[in-house]
């Protein structure tokens, strides 16, 4: 699970964001990385959570952002994300 806690402490390293999740995807394959919002865990309203996402995706081709921001959850956990 990568997540804006994680994307937090890649811009507080000095490091550039767009480069992180390729670097990822590269190492381990988008079919083994999924998204989570960590919402409710810090102070970070969700707005800007979405927009670095946003930003930590673009260096990702189609498939791989789709992977990564829903479809390896959904064939991992079987259903959609919130659904019981």
């Amino acid at each position: 699970m990568v997540s804006p806690l994680n994307f937090n402490k890649v811009v507080n390293g000095g490091l550039i964001l767009e480069d992180y999740l390729p670097r990822l995807v590269r190492l381990f394959g988008a079919d083994r990385l999924m998204w989570g919002s960590d919402f409710g865990n810090g102070a970070q309203p969700y707005a800007e959570r979405m927009a670095m996402t946003r930003k930590a995706v673009s260096g990702l081709s189609g498939s791989d952002a789709r992977a990564f921001l829903g479809e390896t959850a959904f064939r991992f956990y079987g259903r959609p994300l919130g659904v019981r």
